[in-house]
């Protein structure tokens, strides 16, 4: 499309998960979904491990963008249905994933994802975040105290804020805001608040999944795990 690579004073969306800010011509990162068991991890960027994807269909315009697609997991399959809509200044981002076999989930992600050079700070649940590049996590339940990260510059002010949120039982949503070398990263997560299992997983830059199953269950062994 055309107006995607002219200057426009409207938010538009490029492709999924990807926008373009007014009085720009380059897209933002790629914002995406993640979310994880205890040996698949899953990323809409295509980085994931251990998953299988089908009957994927996407629907985009300049204003708006659909998407749908099965997935398989190790333990556990769903749909997942993906939705970002420009109204005005406004983005309106839903993802919806709807369990199709009994599945067991880490977490849930929807993700942010702003070239640090835009925000000066980042505050969320009235904690002031300064980006020094040391991928630091301010993590947060969602709560009166804490419903928003507002990221601020000298041009732009972004909120992000949770409107409605179907949290399955055993489930808590949070909020965190990370300053990851180069960018800003903003997660709305579902993590479990009900133990079913123990999952030990690395986060480092080099490795960020959950650790293979024969580790694990040498850790529930000895017991390091519990």
């Amino acid at each position: 499309m055309e107006n995607f690579h002219k200057r426009s004073q409207n938010i538009l969306i490029q492709e999924e998960e990807r926008i373009v800010l007014p009085g720009s011509s380059t897209p933002l990162p790629y914002w995406g979904l993640e979310c994880s068991d205890a040996v698949t991890f899953y990323s809409l960027e295509g980085n994931g491990q251990h998953y299988a994807e089908q009957g994927v269909t996407v629907d985009c315009t300049p204003s708006e963008c659909r998407s749908k697609r099965d997935l398989s997991f190790v333990n556990g399959s769903g749909t997942l249905n993906v939705s970002i809509a420009v109204d005005g200044n406004v983005i309106h981002r839903t993802h919806k994933f709807q369990a199709t076999t009994q599945t067991e989930l880490l977490d849930f992600v929807m993700r942010f994802v702003f070239p640090k050079t835009l925000f000066d700070k980042a505050v969320v649940a009235g904690d002031e975040v300064l980006h020094r590049d040391h991928n630091i996590y301010h993590q947060y339940a969602l709560s009166e105290t804490c419903r928003d990260v507002v990221l601020t510059g000298s041009q732009l002010r972004v909120q992000i804020a949770p409107d409605t949120i179907d949290c399955p039982k055993g489930f808590k949503p949070h909020l965190y805001v990370r300053d990851e070398k180069g960018y800003w990263i903003v997660h709305v997560r579902l993590l479990p608040a009900e133990s079913v299992r123990t999952v030990t997983k690395l986060n480092y830059s080099f490795y960020n999944r959950a650790v293979p199953q024969f580790a694990q269950r040498l850790l529930d062994v000895v017991g390091v795990s519990r």
